[in-house]
Parts: C-alpha cells; structure tokens; sequence
C-alpha cells in the first residue's frame, strides 16, 4: 500500500496537462484533414533537404506558415473550449498562415530585392499579418509569457525616440520595420533555419521511434 502511494506521489501528471490544455478535439474530417497536412508538412521538408532544394527565405517562410496552419488547427485559442471542432475565425487564421507563406512564395525576387528598404502596400500587410499570426500561434503552442516579452521590444523599435540616454534612437517607421522583420534578417532567420533544417529531423525521427515502439 505504501510502495503504491510513493509511486503515486512520484510520477506527476503529465506536462501536457500544463502546456496542452487548450488541444482541442476535432471532428472526423477534421483530423483527417490535420493528418494530411502532417503527413505533406513531415514530406515537404524530407524533399526540400535531400532532393530539391528551395531559395531560403521561400522554404523558411513555408515552414512557418504551413506549421502555424496546423498549429491553428491543433490548439484553441482558449484553454478548455468545450465546443469541439474548428470554429470558422481559427480556418481564417489557418487560410492567412498559409496564405503568408503563398505570398513569399510568389513574390520571392522581389522581397529578396527590397526587404527593409523599399516596400510595397502587400508587403507591409502581410508582414504586419504574419508577424501577429506567429504572436498568437505562440500564445496557443508556449503561454503568454514569450508574447509580452517579444511586445516589449518590438514596442521598443517605436519608442526609441521617447527613451532616456543610452536606450534612445532614431525609431523605425511601422512599413520599414515590419517589412524588415517578417524577412531573412528577422523572422525567418538563424533560428527558424535551424528549426526548418534540423529540428524538424530530429522531430521526425522521434515519431518514427515512439510509433514503431523501438524503445518497448
């Protein structure tokens, strides 16, 4: 009876009762579509890293994008939401994370041309757009605290005027630097390289080893 209440008091419940809570339950057709957008995101990245690579800002963008679509899909903006399924706003988010990386996609020569420096009205929107969409995908995925944190200096690259001695500079304009940081030298730089060229391998392989129950 004692050995039984140690262990109890041992193992804690798990993680994911603290960082999962607002995974929602899906439909039929809605798993289902999730499955496939698992399956192509996991097949997308084996090609692009062993066969056929893709121009960096492109492949990083579509792994942001494309992971923020099956984030939206996965987690509520909520914790505990009892309705079950993808209400009609989290499918807008999903359609305008995929639809971000679309428009890296096509407009490719053109941002690599003039990111930071020269911006069209699109470019501001959707670096405005995408660069929100990631905000909320890490509230969903990581908790509010990496949110405030990430506010307080993008707030900072606005209120540099107003700051004391050596926190002062000149401010950026909201086109220049939204333009600037949904690019190579913000957003989809060194980090988001080693999550869309590494990371994910490790994640890939780790599925296979839980799946095929290698370590039983």
């Amino acid at each position: 009876m004692s050995q039984t209440t140690t262990q109890e008091v041992i193992q804690p419940p798990m993680a994911e009762e603290e960082f999962g809570g607002n995974k929602r339950q899906l439909r039929r057709w809605e798993a289902l579509v999730l499955a496939v957008l698992c399956v192509g995101f996991t097949v997308f990245h084996l090609f692009v890293l062993n066969v056929y690579s893709l121009e960096p800002l492109m492949f990083r963008a579509i792994h942001v994008g494309w992971g923020g679509a099956i984030g939206f899909m996965m987690y509520s903006a909520f914790q505990r939401s009892r309705d079950p399924g993808i209400p009609w706003y989290d499918w807008l988010l999903v359609l305008a994370s995929l639809g971000c990386a679309a428009y890296i996609t096509i407009e490719i020569d053109g941002l690599l041309f003039r990111a930071g420096a020269q911006w069209t009205t699109w470019d501001v929107v959707v670096g405005f757009g995408g660069t929100l969409l990631l905000l909320e995908f890490t509230r969903r995925s990581a908790g509010l605290a990496l949110v405030v944190i990430s506010g307080v200096f993008i707030l900072y690259c606005f209120v540099g005027p107003w700051m004391p001695g050596v926190l002062e500079h000149k401010g950026f304009e909201i086109p220049r630097f939204f333009t600037y940081i949904y690019s190579e030298y913000g957003i989809f730089g060194v980090t988001t390289q080693v999550s869309s060229s590494y990371i994910i391998l490790f994640v890939c392989f780790a599925a296979f080893l839980q799946v095929s129950k290698v370590g039983d």
